[in-house]
Formats: C-alpha cells, sequence, structure tokens
C-alpha cells in the first residue's frame, strides 16, 4: 500500500462465469495503486476455478463457499463476503460488471477531500451482453449532495442506483449492515440511502458500467414476484425512514417533493413499469391484486395501460 492512500477493497461474490474475467481484469487494470480484490465463489456450478486461476496478482484473493448463500438469502452473501475484507474503504462489485481504470482513483480522490462522508459514487453507464453502451445516466452531480437533496434525486428517478457503483467505508457498512428485502430487490437502494446520512460524494463521469443480460438477477422475468413484495416492501419502509431536518432552502424543497403521495405515486410507477407490463396475460389478476399500494382506480389503469402496451408491440 502507497503511502497515505487507504486500501480500498473490491469484493466480488461471483456466481457466473461468462463475465468473470472481464469484471476482474477491469478491476485489475485501476489506477489507484493500493487496492485488493477479494473474490468469493458462492458455491457455483459452474467452473469459475479455473478462470480465477489464471491469475496470480498478489492483490487478488479467492474463496469458496461451501454451499450456495445467495441463493436463498444475497444479503447474507454480501455479509458473508464482507468477514473478508481489510480496506478502509470497499466497492461490493458483481462478476459481470466493468470498471473504467480511473474508477478508484475518483472515488478515493472525494474519500480524502470530504473525509466524513460515508458514502463515494460515480456516474453509470447501462451496457448489453456484448459491452455495447445502451444507456447512460443524465445526472451529473459533482462534489457533496446531502442525504435530502440524495433522497430527492432518486424519488424523481434522476440517479441510477445499483451496488457495484459506490464506494463505501468499511467501519460504517459493517455496523449498519444492508437493508434486507426480497431477494435483495431495493437493499441497494435502501442501504444507500442509510449510508448516505453524512452525505454522498459524487464522481460527474461515468465510470462504472452496469451489464444488462438475460441471467441477471433484477432482470430476470423468474424475479418478478419477489421484486413485486419488494417494491411494497421498500416503500413502506421509506414511508417511515426518518429523513432529516432540511438546513438550508435546497433542501427545504426537495423534503417538500418527498411526501406520503410523492413516494405512493413512485410505487405505482414501480408496480407497472418494473413488474406488471412483464407480466403475461394468465398472471395479470394474479399481479394486480398484489399491488397493495394501488387502489382499485390505480389497478384499473395498469390493466388498460398492460393492453395499450401489448396492442402498440
Amino acid at each position: 500500500m502507497m503511502h497515505n492512500q487507504p486500501l480500498l477493497s473490491f469484493v466480488m461474490p461471483a456466481y457466473k462465469a461468462e463475465w468473470l474475467s472481464q469484471a476482474v481484469d477491469s478491476i485489475l487494470a485501476q489506477t489507484y495503486p493500493a487496492i485488493e480484490l477479494i473474490v468469493v465463489n458462492d458455491c457455483s456450478p459452474q467452473d469459475l476455478d479455473s478462470i480465477m486461476a489464471r491469475y496470480t496478482d498478489p492483490r487478488v484473493r479467492y474463496y469458496r463457499n461451501e454451499q450456495n448463500i445467495g441463493g436463498k438469502h444475497l444479503t447474507r452473501q454480501w455479509e458473508h463476503c464482507l468477514n473478508f475484507v481489510q480496506g478502509e474503504y470497499l466497492i461490493m462489485a458483481a462478476d459481470d460488471d466493468l470498471y473504467a481504470p480511473a474508477f478508484a482513483e475518483e472515488c478515493m480522490k472525494l474519500a480524502m477531500q470530504h473525509p466524513s462522508v460515508d458514502l463515494i459514487r460515480t456516474r453509470v453507464e447501462e451496457i448489453d451482453e456484448d459491452g455495447g453502451l445502451v444507456g447512460l445516466e443524465s445526472f451529473k452531480a459533482k462534489g457533496l449532495m446531502s442525504q435530502i437533496e440524495y433522497i430527492y434525486a432518486y424519488r424523481s428517478g434522476e440517479v441510477f442506483i445499483c451496488m457495484g457503483n459506490f464506494a463505501f467505508k468499511t467501519s460504517v457498512l459493517k455496523k449498519k449492515g444492508f437493508i434486507d428485502f426480497p431477494r435483495a430487490l431495493g437493499s441497494d437502494i435502501a442501504t444507500t440511502i442509510e449510508m448516505a446520512a453524512n452525505g454522498v460524494a459524487c464522481v460527474d463521469k461515468p465510470l462504472f458500467g452496469f451489464r444488462h443480460s438475460t441471467i441477471h438477477l433484477s432482470g430476470s422475468m423468474a424475479q418478478l414476484k419477489p421484486k413485486m413484495e419488494a417494491i411494497t416492501l421498500f416503500y413502506e419502509w421509506m414511508k417511515r425512514y426518518p429523513i432529516p431536518r432540511p438546513q438550508d432552502k435546497y433542501e427545504e424543497y426537495c423534503l417538500g417533493k418527498l411526501t406520503s403521495h410523492d413516494w405512493h405515486e413512485k410505487c405505482i410507477y414501480d408496480y407497472y413499469n418494473q413488474v406488471i407490463r412483464y407480466v403475461p396475460a394468465i398472471q395479470l389478476v394474479h399481479f394486480l391484486s398484489s399491488a397493495r399500494w394501488a387502489s382499485s382506480k390505480e389497478k384499473a389503469k395498469m390493466l388498460l395501460r398492460w393492453c395499450k402496451d401489448r396492442l402498440l408491440h
């Protein structure tokens, strides 16, 4: 570790082989020198051992779980992986996403500039299975933003949140833990809101590539039922969350857009756009009935929109 450069741990719960080497290579190519990479094979049926055997870099440590943890309880796998972390800061990486070479360096610059902050993030690129660019986060905050501003940015749909584009202060994350929802769907959002209590330091460059694939957990059609439940639980959690008092007119404005009505609108939006629009006709009534926050009128509107979308496509 270089003098005055805190160790940054990339910890990767691994299960999929297809993009593992690309993910590992992107981390080892970081320009920030004080990093370690911890890969934890979650008892995968795929041959991750052969892939990881190619890496002799002393910064890499590789572990195998005797039993699969993440398939039953993903946040427990995340917590298990934290046991191997030695860094003052950590990245919860995925086995298919990609990091630009400057990701760690830019995050750690902000960590040193804002030592009281427990959370640092970069903008996000969305990539397909071949690594092609399919989306770009428009949110361009630079420097420090408050927790209220961060929550408002999420509520307004401006900010892209996934676990991998954040650097966490390790001691605080271990103390707070991960917010647990079914299959960890929405756990990244709630956990980062909790970790933003002392603000969020933001890199305005898109240095993280979030991969969309048919085998990605959040994009799997098999996850529609737990996703529906997770949406409900998240918004119930958010409605109870003790948002701090605003400190200036900008935070006052943000807080004014975080009413129960605003959260209800966001919940209905997510019910449809994350779940209902993908549901086959035979299951539509069941899923509409499970939209617990939606009124009968809102369910009828979702049904009509589902029919319209099918006609258009």
